[in-house]
């Protein structure tokens, strides 16, 4: 309804993300968490909050990712 450039669509995908790295499903949480950084920064601006919590997201898995290859 909002559509899928919103800020609470980006929550989402955010949200997504993290279940989907809990499970495993590593591709699929990368692409919702950078989808999520997208919207959120062309949404809010680089330095809104919930663009860096996002971006924190974001780069925790990248750092966990990294570390367990």
């Amino acid at each position: 309804m909002l559509g899928e450039e919103h800020p609470s669509f980006a929550t989402s995908c955010n949200n997504l993300a993290g279940l989907y790295r809990a499970m495993g499903r590593y591709e699929e949480a990368e692409s919702l968490f950078k989808q999520a950084v997208e919207i959120l920064t062309a949404a809010l601006g680089p330095d809104h909050p919930n663009t860096k919590t996002g971006r924190d997201n974001y780069d925790l898995f990248l750092k966990e990712r990294s570390s367990s290859d």
